[in-house]
């Protein structure tokens, strides 16, 4: 696992969202509305809606579908009682914005039978 910049303080106003890709994996960076980062997956539990298309409402990332909501603190989903968002850790360097992501598994060689 590794730090990676995806993007910049400047770059993200308050009560913002977009998609990044780092190291291979799209996620949503949220920025609530005390300015504070959060980085999720960005797929949507309910029809896997891109929540990084979606936005910010004070506290909460909303789904641009069908408006599913998450709260940006800890991932959890009103819509769904128990399940959470997969989240990664995010750390301020300056003016750079840093998402931690599990190292991406190595591809396996499909065996074939004869």
């Amino acid at each position: 696992m590794g730090f990676h910049r995806c993007a910049s303080v400047a770059d993200m106003e308050p009560e913002s969202v977009c998609e990044v890709v780092v190291a291979g994996r799209t996620i949503a960076l949220a920025r609530d509305e005390d300015g504070r980062f959060h980085a999720v997956d960005n797929v949507c539990a309910h029809l896997g809606g891109p929540l990084g298309r979606g936005y910010v409402d004070g506290d909460r990332l909303v789904c641009p579908l069908h408006s599913w909501e998450y709260e940006l603190r800890d991932g959890s989903c009103a819509m769904l009682p128990g399940f959470c968002l997969p989240r990664f850790a995010v750390r301020i360097d300056g003016d750079d914005v840093l998402v931690e992501v599990p190292d991406p598994v190595p591809a396996t060689a499909a065996s074939t039978t004869e």
